[in-house]
Parts: structure tokens; C-alpha cells; sequence
């Protein structure tokens, strides 16, 4: 019994995706005050992934899109008929023309159901579970990790700019280190 209220309580992992990737930089504020289509959030993350390639993978991505949509349910609410009153009967008179029925409002699309993440690559596990504390740890002695996740946008540059980093006099980044990072952002370009 314990086990089971233990796991009602832990963070479901579009939870914890969006308390890592979205609040990172926003406030929880900013974005639940927005409500938006599921397609239309879709672009809303896309746009920040491309902002920080590092920070939200593709897989990412899709977990806070299903997280915002499903248990935020920030999206705007469903449009409910309005019921009309019966108007009174009037006395009957001839009419000239008969007025037109409302139309019916259009149908509620349903959110297509998101693909499950693609599996990460054996080799790039490593990668996945070292680079984070080895960019928190060398890379934030002197860049805040903002710039670090929006600076390292295309795996070419960044690759290059890790190499030069590495380089630097008391970065601290050894070779074996600068293959985990590199290794990382090729896999967060890939995912």
C-alpha cells in the first residue's frame, strides 16, 4: 500500500521534464497563463528546442507537449452549445422569409496520439548521463548554463566550440570529456 501512494506522489516524467527543460528559463506563471491548441504547443516547444538544442531533445520535447496538453490541460476550452430559450409564440402574421437554423458548431479534433520516444543508442548513454554534470561543472565556472545551452545550437559549431573550450587554459576539460560532450550533442541532435 505504501508502494502505491509512494508512486501517486512521485512526479510523472512529463513533470519532470517540463520543472527541468521549461522552467529552466520561464516562469510557471508566463506559460500557464497562455492556452493553446496541442499543434500550436507543438510549435511553441519546437521553438525553444531549436533555441536550446541541448537542454530539450526531440524525446523531450514530446513529453512536455503531452504534459502541458493532458495534465496542465492548458489548451482553450472546449466551445459548449448554448442552449437558446423558446421564444414565446407571437401571432401569426404572414412571413416574408424564415430565418436560418445556427449552424452547428464545427467538431473538437482530438490530439493525434504522439509517437514513444525513440530509444537513445547504447553508445551514447554514457554520454546522456555524464555530459549534463560535466557541462554544470566545466562549463558554469565561466558561462551561465543559459548561454552554454543556447550557444551550442548546430552539432558543427558546437562540436568546434568544445574543442576550443577544452583548450582553454584551466577549463579543466579533459579529452575523454570533450568525446562524452560531443557525443551528447550529437545525440540530442539526432533525438
Amino acid at each position: 500500500m505504501l508502494l502505491v501512494w509512494l508512486a501517486l506522489l512521485a512526479p510523472s516524467e512529463g513533470r519532470q521534464l517540463f520543472e527541468e527543460k521549461c522552467l529552466y528559463c520561464h516562469s510557471q506563471t508566463v506559460i500557464q497563463s497562455r492556452r493553446l491548441r496541442p499543434s500550436q504547443w507543438r510549435g511553441v516547444v519546437a521553438k525553444m528546442q531549436s533555441r536550446a538544442p541541448l537542454l530539450i531533445s526531440r524525446r523531450d520535447a514530446d513529453g512536455i507537449v503531452r504534459y502541458i496538453v493532458r495534465e496542465l490541460r492548458l489548451v482553450p476550452p472546449r466551445a459548449t452549445p448554448v442552449a437558446k430559450a423558446t421564444p414565446e409564440p407571437e401571432p401569426e402574421e404572414p412571413a416574408e422569409e424564415t430565418p436560418e437554423p445556427a449552424p452547428a458548431p464545427p467538431p473538437v479534433a482530438t490530439p493525434a496520439p504522439t509517437p514513444p520516444p525513440a530509444p537513445v543508442a547504447e553508445e551514447d548513454i554514457e554520454a546522456e548521463t555524464l555530459a549534463p554534470q560535466i557541462l554544470e561543472q566545466r562549463c558554469s565556472k565561466c558561462h551561465t548554463l543559459f548561454r552554454v545551452f543556447t550557444k551550442l545550437d548546430a552539432v558543427s559549431t558546437a562540436q568546434a566550440t568544445i574543442e576550443r573550450m577544452r583548450r582553454k587554459t584551466g577549463s579543466g576539460i579533459s579529452a575523454r570529456e570533450a568525446d562524452l560532450l560531443k557525443r551528447f550533442v550529437r545525440s540530442r541532435a539526432a533525438h
